[in-house]
């Protein structure tokens, strides 16, 4: 795996895995930010990805529960959410607030079709965004042209 910290406030992990990728030009980084806001910590066993917030130590990002599955036409990953105040994933019609406690599946998968309720529409965007309790905010984007799900 490959990472650097091209931005103080943004994370990039790109693997160095031969796969498929989105056919989507990304800027190449030579130089590291010179103050990150965040840090980032692997473990080993279970294998996981931990970004941790310096000013408060919070954990935005923790890998580790569940196993990552990473194959050329399938990534699994799954993380613990700091808050429950999570929003986004959208293009959708549903509510913006990605309640943690409720474990209904949907797909992220797009279709042209008119505006029928409860169906997805064109776009699909998988960032999210959560507040925390102390105000304090974060985003998560995958850049991922595959079929994707929430549970």
């Amino acid at each position: 795996m490959d990472y650097n910290y091209a931005y103080p406030d943004r994370f990039i992990y790109d693997p160095n895995v031969k796969r498929y990728e989105v056919p989507l030009e990304t800027p190449d980084v030579d130089d590291q930010a010179p103050h990150p806001v965040y840090d980032v910590a692997f473990k080993n066993s279970p294998f996981g990805i931990l970004v941790i917030r310096k000013s408060t130590g919070t954990i935005l990002f923790d890998s580790s529960y569940v196993p990552l599955t990473f194959a050329d036409q399938y990534i699994e990953i799954t993380t613990s959410l700091p808050t429950k105040y999570i929003y986004g994933l959208g293009e959708r019609r549903h509510q913006l607030w990605l309640n943690p406690e409720n474990s209904a599946r949907f797909p992220l998968w797009t279709r042209d079709q008119g505006l029928p309720t409860d169906t997805n529409l064109y776009g699909v965007h998988p960032f999210y965004l959560g507040m925390e309790e102390d105000g304090n905010a974060f985003g998560v984007f995958l850049l991922n042209s595959n079929a994707m799900g929430r549970t």
